[in-house]
């Protein structure tokens, strides 16, 4: 299905580029043991961004199949208070993100698709030009938002557990993502960050598993 393979990469590049005391850290042949519990109405996470770490200086890198442009690696470059400058780089393009975030939800406000510099765009301003809601309570299975003008997405599992070449992981948020011709599923763990992400279109599979990350 050749014809596909245009689609496969602008959604990949468009839709879903994205993001995020002492130093946790993790290498391709360690294996992971951050387990945390499920959560539940009795142990709910704090905030959303409890699964997508902001913290200046955090770095994780993705092992793709599928598609060339399926590995990737993924920088907070900056923060000022709630909002974090990000950068990712699949070895065709690296673009610019900014995110915010609070009790609530996590929101890209910004996206720059193709962005060679590390210019601190959070310090000089920014015009805003994204409403993406990545994430947003209350997190338990079912509940469902519209993240942007295309796209609904729904958390399907608290539990998911998910193999990846940096590891085990247990516990897992599970969201689907659903467009007008495809569906990705991205798995998410507490205080580390994206896990694994799989799109599906038609024929198509691109997957991008976590390798190896550092939090600081």
């Amino acid at each position: 299905m050749q014809r596909n393979k245009p689609f496969v990469l602008i959604i990949m590049l468009l839709l879903l580029m994205a993001t995020g005391g002492c130093e946790q850290q993790a290498g391709k042949n360690d294996q992971i043991k951050t387990t945390p519990k499920p959560v539940s109405e009795k142990n709910p996470a704090v905030m959303p961004v409890d699964y997508f770490p902001l913290n200046k200086g955090a770095k994780w890198s993705y092992q793709g199949s599928g598609n060339e442009f399926a590995s990737f690696t993924r920088e907070v470059l900056f923060t000022k208070g709630n909002f974090a400058q990000v950068r990712e780089a699949n070895g065709g393009t690296t673009s610019i993100s900014v995110y915010t975030f609070d009790k609530s939800a996590l929101t890209r406000v910004y996206f720059q698709g193709e962005n060679y510099d590390s210019q601190n765009i959070l310090a000089g301003g920014f015009t805003p030009n994204d409403n993406t809601i990545f994430l947003q309570t209350p997190i338990k299975v079912g509940n469902s938002w519209k993240s942007d003008d295309r796209n609904q997405r729904k958390i399907v599992s608290l539990k998911a557990q998910v193999s990846t070449p940096a590891g085990e992981f247990k516990n897992c948020l599970q969201v689907k993502i659903s467009g007008p011709d495809y569906v990705v599923y991205e798995y998410y763990q507490q205080d580390v960050g994206l896990i694994k992400r799989e799109f599906l279109a038609d024929q198509e599979a691109v997957t991008s598993a976590l390798e190896s990350y550092s939090l600081k």
